[in-house]
């Protein structure tokens, strides 16, 4: 253990991530790793001598100047959001920033059932319908959320805790690598969907939302290959969140 890294600074300084973050208290790791990246952000802002405006994972336009920081190029994706009308084919597409997907596990026994719940398409319609902007009718429409533009890590959220502080303990099956085939837009660059490796995860130990212990596991490090050779494709990190 004489390489192990302790978290003392960290831990003595949680203050300055959020004022209602208290030693010894029940807190979020899902809540702790945001205002970790939005704090990392706001340094870099500061760093670079530019406004304090927005925050990681928010629209870039007049308040979120460009280009982007160190925690948006690494952690920042985006999705699509588009709803097709069924009267008359007109697509309407909006796109927002993310820095993490929240997986819902009630209808889900694995990571990629969950993310096929997540993009899969929602049909609008009966007291649903959507305004059409060409139609200028509430028609019946197809709505769908799909990843645009993929982050260079990807973390996933699974989120294990209901609206009542209930935890959620049925066993989430997952593999080693996470591909986002069939989860991108249909404009995306990369269209086929990158693969991610696992890298990391953080577990909760515990009942409901106000108990528990937190803990994690990290990838060693690969050696580089002799030569300094790399492979033909470098495969992205998943940094996987279970709560």
């Amino acid at each position: 253990y004489d390489n192990a890294i302790s978290p003392s600074e960290v831990f003595g300084n949680l203050h300055l991530l959020a004022r209602h973050f208290v030693r010894g208290r029940q807190e979020d790791a899902h809540e702790l790793l945001r205002l970790s990246l939005e704090a990392m952000d706001k340094s870099c802002l500061r760093n670079c001598g530019r406004p304090l405006v927005g925050g990681p994972g928010t629209s870039p336009g007049p308040q979120r100047p460009q280009p982007p920081t160190v925690v948006e190029r690494i952690f920042q994706g985006k999705f699509q959001n588009q709803v097709k009308c069924l009267r008359c084919g007109h697509e309407s597409n909006t796109y927002d920033p993310f820095l993490d997907l929240s997986l819902e596990l009630p209808h889900a026994d694995s990571v990629p059932a969950a993310l096929k719940v997540f993009t899969e398409e929602e049909r609008l319609d009966g007291d649903n319908c959507y305004r059409c902007g060409r139609c200028n009718e509430l028609s019946p429409a197809l709505k769908r959320l799909t990843i645009h533009e993929a982050p260079a890590v990807l973390v996933v959220h699974l989120k294990r805790f209901n609206l009542f502080g209930g935890k959620i303990n049925k066993q989430v099956r997952f593999d080693d690598e996470l591909s986002l085939r069939g989860h991108m837009s249909t404009t995306a660059q990369e269209g086929h969907g990158p693969k991610y490796r696992l890298y990391a995860m953080v577990v909760h130990a515990g009942g409901s939302v106000g108990s528990g212990h937190y803990y994690a596991f990290a990838r060693k490090p690969a050696l580089p290959l002799a030569g300094g050779g790399g492979g033909a494709q470098q495969q992205q990190q998943l940094g996987q969140q279970g709560q």
